[in-house]
């Protein structure tokens, strides 16, 4: 039997809305691969610091502009999007599983649930690493933003679910 009190219930929120959030991510970045690449390849490529107002950097040195490159980076963002996505949703099955039986505990919840968070943080961080790298902050400070309110939400998702 499910009894949903107050903090279970945001528990089970947090982490379907996050489980959902990635998915329709990584569906999006699919379904417009070709455009998704050609994201990546800019940032990578550094093109961004060679339009107008140019700001000269020594930093250029940096670029990778092989498309296979680009091709790969762009897998490995949808990677971490649908293997995030993918272990919340789990969790989200044995939250219902464990609903169904009673007096059982939600350590398979809570376990999977901070698989699935893990994943999304650590895919925050290394989108915030590679911009860095690429210098997107110089001229791409809002991506850089949402980066670290990414970094953010994950942080305070696992805190509340391990609440």
């Amino acid at each position: 039997m499910i009894m949903l009190s107050g903090i279970t219930l945001i528990k089970l929120v947090v982490v379907l809305g996050l489980a959902v959030w990635n998915l329709l991510e990584s569906w999006g970045l699919i379904r417009d691969f070709v455009g998704t690449k050609r994201m990546v390849g800019r940032i990578m490529n550094m093109e961004l610091l060679e339009e107008p107002p140019v700001i000269p950097t020594k930093l250029l040195n940096r670029r990778i502009a092989s498309e296979w490159c680009h091709w790969a980076s762009t897998v490995v963002l949808i990677a971490f999007n649908l293997v995030s996505s993918l272990l919340l949703f789990i969790a989200v099955y044995y939250f219902f599983e464990i609903g169904m039986v009673e007096n059982t505990d939600q350590n398979r919840f809570l376990l999977w649930a901070n698989y699935g968070i893990a994943v999304f943080i650590s895919m925050s961080f290394v989108l915030s690493f590679v911009g860095l790298w690429f210098a997107y902050y110089i001229k791409q400070s809002d991506l850089m933003l949402v980066h670290f309110v990414l970094m953010i939400l994950g942080v305070v998702s696992a805190v509340v679910i391990n609440f």
